[in-house]
């Protein structure tokens, strides 16, 4: 006789199931190359369940902010130098990468530019 599987059995393959699509997804992204030591853009990716705001104000603390990304969690930073990648991750960044690897990402246009 084959037994039904208990409810915490099935609850860990929902969370399972929702979660592993996630998780791969994310997998390329850590084949990245690491970001430039002390120079360039820096795009953090910080939690997706923090505002706009809160991963704005944490990248700002740390350096100077260029722009965001398609989600509202990735923040486009100027390094201040070679400690800049280090500090967001100390801010909350889950990950931090090279800016010309950020996709999606557009940065803040200078004061007087007009969007096209």
């Amino acid at each position: 006789m084959i037994k039904a599987p208990s409810h915490r059995l099935a609850g860990w393959r929902v969370i399972v199931q929702a979660w592993l699509p996630f998780c791969l997804a994310l997998l390329p992204l850590f084949a990245l190359p690491p970001p430039a030591q002390g120079k360039g853009t820096l795009a953090a990716v910080f939690p997706p369940w923090w505002p706009m705001e809160r991963a704005f104000a944490a990248a700002a603390a740390v350096a100077p902010v260029r722009g965001t990304g398609a989600l509202a969690s990735v923040v486009l930073v100027m390094a201040r130098g070679e400690g800049t990648a280090a500090a967001l991750s100390r801010a909350g960044a889950w990950l931090v990468v090279d800016g010309r690897w950020a996709g999606g990402c557009r940065p803040i246009a200078a004061q007087g530019e007009t969007g096209s």
